[in-house]
């Protein structure tokens, strides 16, 4: 069996071995490059076109545009989520691995103490559900893809997801960039990534 070396960006193989812990990589270069030939050589007749192909880039950029589209729906559900939450429901998203699924189906436990974003005078102290909060946010954005229990599904669920992350991230750098100025070290167990 002739033996290959095959450049993987760090970055995509950490995402690849998150989804897939007992990924196995030569297994799946293996089935994706014979899934490719299979194709090919089982149907000669099955070759396009340039037009075919030119329609295909049409079709391809169309539904780039509309899972684009769906991600920003999502990334900003989340950002009126994090308007509204308290800090530790960051931290408890953060130990669920960011798993949308997981936080979202132990919020309404926490009783976090949300701040409603449409509420002019910020009162803090409310403890609204998951769902209240996300009809609040459906009052001032377009409704997003929800399962049965409420919890964003498909691509809008990345945004969700990363619109979160990103605002912890976001607050996490300026906690550290300020504990440095200040020439103090960063808690015991706070992540800086």
């Amino acid at each position: 069996m002739s033996k290959l070396s095959v450049y993987v960006p760090d970055d995509l193989l950490t995402q690849a071995r998150a989804a897939d812990p007992e990924l196995n990589p030569s297994q799946a270069l293996q089935d994706a490059l014979r899934a490719r030939l299979v194709d090919r050589r089982a149907r000669p007749y099955a070759q396009v076109s340039d037009v075919l192909r030119q329609q295909k880039e049409t079709a391809e950029r169309l539904v780039l545009d509309r899972v684009t589209e769906a991600y920003g729906h999502g990334y900003a559900h989340g950002l009126f989520f994090a308007q509204a939450l308290p800090w530790d429901a960051f931290e408890d998203f953060r130990a669920a691995g960011w798993d949308l699924r997981a936080w979202a189906s132990d919020f309404d436990d926490h009783e976090y103490s949300i701040v409603n974003p449409t509420d002019d005078e910020r009162r803090e102290g409310q403890s609204l559900g998951w769902k209240e909060l996300l009809g609040v946010a459906w009052e001032q954005l377009e409704i997003i893809p929800t399962d049965t229990d409420g919890i964003p599904v498909g691509v809008p669920a990345e945004g969700f997801a990363d619109a979160v992350r990103d605002v912890w991230e976001g607050a996490q750098a300026v906690r550290t960039s300020e504990r440095s100025v200040a020439g103090t070290e960063p808690e015991e167990g706070s992540a800086t990534s």
